[in-house]
Order: C-alpha cells, then structure tokens, then sequence
C-alpha cells in the first residue's frame, strides 16, 4: 500500500484506484481486522468483564455501546495489564431487559465469547438494566449459574499497584 501511494503521488494524473468506494473497502476490511482480533485476545485472556450502555444516535435510534475489560497476563516478564477495548455497538429493537438480554447474548455468541467466562458486568443506571428483580443483570445471571460478581478482584484489577502474585492468587482462585 505504501509503494502504491509513493508512486501515486510521483507520477501526478496516473490512476489512484483510490476512489470512495475502495477508500470505504479499505476501512471496512481494517475495520473488520480489528474486530476479529479483538475477541480473539479477549477469550485467549479467559475472563472478562462487560459494560453496556445504552443511548440513541443522531437518527433517535437506540443503541448500546459494549466493552469489555479483561487481563493480559505475560508469566515470562510477571507482568500483568488491565485492558478495556470497545468492541462496537449494538443496534436495539426494544429497551424491555428480555430484549436487552436477547440482544447481549447474541453478540456475545457473534463474538463468540462464552458467557461463563465473564466475571462482572456493568451497566447504565436504568432500571431495566439494574433491576434486582427482572434488570439486564438478573436474567444474565439467571441463564448462567457460573457467572459470579466478584468486587474483591475487580477493584485489585482496576489498582495500578497491583502485583503479579496477588493477581496469580485471585485468579488461581476462580
């Protein structure tokens, strides 16, 4: 791409091939590359947490914004991060929690990023989101007796002092 360009810009009125149409390819299949890498480091990771938020866009559409935050551990350096990636958002047909939910478990299953792996979850303050009876939140956990909240290592996670042992010990504990 970079020889492309140099000879492009060398030789003034020779073809570009770089019109709107293949501009727009090349952003989608960059695009698309960093969305399949991404779900990719998150499950080689194992564990993760989710944060949804939802609010319409410019059209009064209402979508959900999702990231996902989980641990990139290197035992070669001891070494361990805390990444967040925004990993796109999620166009909503209703903002009932059954339609939330539906809607969250099938783009977990299009990134194809297992439910039992997730250890927190975090959304708006709506109350279909957070309802301690019927929210978002509940009926994720109903439909999977796996899923645990666990505050203790998530704050250690979000500490910038944490050390590598520490983590190790949280995790072997999971």
């Amino acid at each position: 791409m970079k020889e492309h360009l140099t000879r492009v810009k060398s030789h003034p009125g020779s073809t570009s091939y770089l019109s709107p149409g293949v501009q727009n390819e090349f952003i989608h299949m960059m695009a698309s590359t960093v969305h399949q890498s991404l779900p990719r480091s998150i499950r080689k990771a194992k564990y993760y947490d989710l944060m949804f938020d939802s609010t319409p866009d410019q059209a009064h559409r209402e979508q959900m914004s999702k990231v996902v935050r989980y641990v990139v551990a290197d035992f070669e350096r001891k070494t361990v991060r805390v990444k967040k990636s925004f990993l796109g958002f999620i166009q909503i047909r209703q903002k009932d929690a059954e339609s939330l939910v539906e809607d969250i478990l099938k783009q977990l299953e299009k990134d194809e990023m297992e439910l039992h792996d997730c250890r927190s979850q975090c959304y708006d303050n709506a109350d279909v989101m957070i309802g301690h009876r019927s929210g978002v939140h509940q009926r994720i956990r109903f439909w999977n007796k796996v899923l645990i909240r666990i505050d203790r290592i998530q704050k250690r996670l979000q500490d910038p002092n944490m050390n590598f042992h520490d983590a190790a010990l949280d995790f072997k504990a999971l």
